[in-house]
């Protein structure tokens, strides 16, 4: 299967991480390009997750649409506060038909409002 995880903080990158042990491939979205290719470079997220080598089947990408391109599966992982913002730049590129996955806790700075509320 095709996963794209949205958000490559230690949660997005551990969630990534175990669906690419499974078999699964997997494209990590950050908005960090020095942090995207540090993952692809040193197998390694060392902002988020130092010390844990990543799988093969696990690679990242600034790009949005790129993260989303064939996705069977989203995983949202952004902070709540950046919820709103960062799933209405993948909106355009959203595959049609598959399952989301959100995995935020929290709430929206500025609103007070949870991801269910957004």
């Amino acid at each position: 299967m095709r996963v794209a995880v949205i958000g490559a903080g230690s949660f997005g990158t551990a969630m990534a991480q175990l669906l690419a042990d499974k078999g699964h491939d997997t494209k990590l979205w950050a908005r960090d390009p020095v942090l995207v290719e540090g993952i692809n470079r040193d197998r390694e997220n060392k902002q988020y997750l130092p010390g844990f080598k990543l799988a093969p089947k696990l690679s990242a990408t600034t790009s949005m649409e790129e993260a989303l391109s064939g996705a069977q599966m989203v995983v949202s992982a952004a902070p709540s506060q950046a919820t709103r913002d960062v799933m209405s730049k993948a909106v355009p590129f959203m595959p049609h038909h598959v399952p989301i996955v959100s995995l935020a806790k929290g709430i929206e700075n500025g609103t007070l409002l949870t991801v269910t509320e957004i």
